[in-house]
């Protein structure tokens, strides 16, 4: 019965490092954190961002402008892409789990 498990436990690690490895990636947490200050409210009107383009440098925006409303429609096109990464792998984590655990 052990044997049956090991390739479905295995690749239930695998999945999580995988998950782990995405949440830890640099440009992933940087555009998770360029979407929460455009869309976080705060006392001030000029805010500071990379541009999606190139996270590697800052620019400063007036929060309410159509600069920044673009950039955040762009971030949340790219992070998107992450999140129906992180949502295939879950689900398949969650289905070897059921089998493997299913009582």
């Amino acid at each position: 019965m052990a044997s049956k498990r090991t390739p479905a436990l295995l690749r239930i690690m695998q999945i999580e490092d995988k998950i782990k490895e995405i949440n830890k990636d640099k440009k992933y947490r940087a555009i998770k954190k360029n979407i929460q200050t455009l869309k976080i409210y705060n006392i001030s009107s000029i805010i500071i961002v990379s541009p999606p383009e190139n996270l590697n440098r800052t620019v400063k925006l007036r929060r309410n402008s159509e600069t920044a409303k673009s950039y955040l429609a762009r971030y949340e096109k790219m992070v998107l892409e992450y999140d129906v990464q992180l949502k295939n792998l879950s689900t398949e984590r969650e289905i070897l789990q059921a089998r493997l655990f299913k009582s």
